[in-house]
């Protein structure tokens, strides 16, 4: 990791803004601009989001986004199956050789970290994300900097369908409401077309998975 400090991979759930962070008097216009910009980001935005940078004084880290907000390619998203608590899990059969199955676990969640700003202050909304601390390890924000221990490696099911959003006429942009899927296949059958990022705990390296077809 480039940055010498743990890295946090933060996804865009649905409906982020009905959580109780949203009415609070913290917010200021530039963090109700960034929700609305990021309503079109729901299961396919993401951003990297360091607490503090190598020369920040001790315990006064500032934190700061790495990059603009990102999307996965066109007619890819994350799978809902990513978004659930971190403690439920489902089992996915796969076709690579010697592997029956993987268990997705969801994501892991905070309510530390600012969003959607780096600026943003307290209360922060839950968040998902994944994180790498300064060896590129897996880690938490519960032991940062220790590797995870609970996952010997973290499956990120992306699926293949179009996210679409209802948009605001005179604006153009996505309105505060969760998005729709847009399949190209028979009902049920859209986890027939996932694949699965598979990124080992303790390396932080990454490789692709397909699923069988069922």
């Amino acid at each position: 990791i480039s940055q010498r400090t743990t890295v946090y991979m933060i996804f865009v759930p649905t409906n982020f803004w009905e959580q109780p962070f949203f009415s609070s008097a913290a917010l200021e216009p530039a963090d109700r601009q960034a929700i609305t910009n990021l309503a079109s980001r729901q299961l396919v935005g993401y951003n990297y989001l360091a607490l503090r940078a190598v020369g920040d004084q001790p315990g006064q880290g500032v934190p700061r986004y790495l990059s603009t907000w990102q999307a996965l390619p066109e007619g890819t998203f994350v799978g809902l199956e990513k978004f659930q608590p971190p403690w439920e899990d489902v089992f996915a059969p796969t076709n690579a050789a010697g592997t029956a199955g993987i268990r997705i676990a969801g994501f892991f969640v905070t309510d530390r970290l600012p969003f959607p700003r780096a600026e943003t202050r307290p209360p922060y909304p839950l968040v998902p994300y994944i994180a790498f601390n300064y060896l590129g390890q897996l880690t938490s924000f519960e032991s940062d900097p220790e590797p995870i221990t609970i996952r010997p490696a973290e499956y990120i099911p992306v699926a293949h369908a179009r996210i679409a959003h209802s948009v605001d006429r005179q604006t153009g942009l996505a309105l505060l409401e969760g998005p729709w899927i847009e399949e190209d296949v028979p009902p049920g059958t859209r986890i027939r077309t996932y694949q699965f990022i598979e990124i080992d705990a303790l390396t932080g390296r990454a490789r692709l998975i397909k699923r069988a077809a069922q």
